[in-house]
């Protein structure tokens, strides 16, 4: 089910942003040209991974500084992941399909 999250425009200017769709928590992300989405919680303890910053499309946790790509939703930093004891399961987050229609950016649920 494709779901509105902002404007392109919006996106663009802060970079990342949080959005809920529904019950859920997002973290969109201007890349490249492109809109990516994350569900905005750190792997580690929850945190949300929106207030953290990011750079060339990778988003650091502002609590632990675990590094995620928000492309793929993967851990960065595998030796950072064996440090803050993380198992295979947690060593990613759920992506989310994102597109960009008319100057909108939607979501893929």
């Amino acid at each position: 089910m494709k779901q509105y999250v902002c404007e392109w425009s919006t996106l663009q200017a802060r970079t990342k942003m949080r959005v809920m769709v529904g019950n859920k928590a997002i973290m969109v992300a201007a890349i490249d040209g492109l809109p990516y989405a994350i569900i905005d919680k750190c792997p580690h303890q929850s945190y949300p991974l929106s207030t953290g910053r990011m750079n060339h499309g990778v988003i650091e946790c502002k609590e632990h500084g675990l590094e995620i790509h928000v492309k793929t939703g993967e851990v960065v930093d595998v030796d950072k992941a064996d440090y803050l004891k993380l198992s295979e399961y947690d060593r990613s987050v759920r992506t989310f399909e994102a597109v960009m229609e008319d100057g909108k950016v939607y979501i893929e649920l």
